[in-house]
């Protein structure tokens, strides 16, 4: 519900929360996907983009892993996935928590997400909290499910301590304007790097008009200059994705 606390999923017991991964609208094919792979997989991209000598390397097991993810029908999976992990000695991440049936967005609160229910070999990839995308229109356009929106501002409020480290993906079918424009309105990306000493990564996935179905996101996102105003607080951009 609006205005829900969020720090029940943090990993607490050992005093600190440690640094974050976040990801936004990552679905994979629970018959082959493995989160502890993935995060280890994506975290080894990062270690060879980052070209940090490897003393510095980050490791999964120092991250809290936060998936974001709306469409219902990977919800008990996804609560499977969470319970397995959490109970693995040792465990392959700090802790895990995926929020089900929530998307980013840039207000806090209930909203619609349209599901794609025909790219099922892709596990419905095209799912977007706009009605006209591509997927969506092609579904029928009457797939409206009611999710819960939550802002970055909150999860990263809620969830990051002065010093850690943020890796953010993203990859919400349109959502992403919404989502980032909400983070450069609240000033939480620069105030987190400038008085918090928090490094923060991003990889964004932006989709185009064709994909969404309209222009007027990523015009907007254009006009108010967004990649140049999170680049300019110091997030760093574009560590290449694993995807396996």
């Amino acid at each position: 519900k609006n205005g829900e606390k969020l720090h029940p999923v943090l990993n607490t017991t050992s005093g600190s929360v440690g640094d974050v991964f976040y990801d936004f609208g990552g679905r994979k094919n629970p018959n082959k996907w493995i989160l502890p792979k993935w995060v280890r997989n994506n975290i080894a991209a990062y270690n060879r983009w980052s070209k940090k000598p490897e003393h510095e390397f980050v490791y999964p097991e120092d991250y809290c892993f936060y998936g974001v993810e709306g469409n219902p029908h990977f919800t008990p999976v996804l609560q499977k996935e969470e319970i397995q992990i959490m109970n693995m000695v040792p465990r392959p991440v700090r802790h895990v928590h995926f929020l089900t049936e929530h998307v980013g967005a840039g207000i806090d609160g209930p909203t619609t997400l349209y599901l794609d229910t025909v790219n099922k070999k892709d596990n419905f990839w095209g799912s977007s909290v706009y009605n006209t995308h591509i997927d969506v229109v092609s579904s029928g356009g009457n797939t409206g499910v009611p999710v819960m929106g939550i802002t970055l501002t909150r999860l990263l409020k809620e969830t990051v301590i002065p010093g850690g480290h943020v890796m953010i993906k993203i990859d919400i079918e349109g959502g992403e304007y919404q989502l980032l424009e909400e983070a450069i309105d609240s000033n939480i990306l620069c105030d987190l790097i400038k008085e918090k000493g928090v490094k923060i990564d991003m990889l964004n996935e932006p989709h185009n008009a064709k994909i969404v179905g309209s222009e007027e996101p990523g015009k907007r996102w254009k006009e108010i200059q967004g990649d140049q105003k999170i680049k300019k607080c110091g997030v760093g951009y574009g560590w290449t994705a694993h995807h396996s």
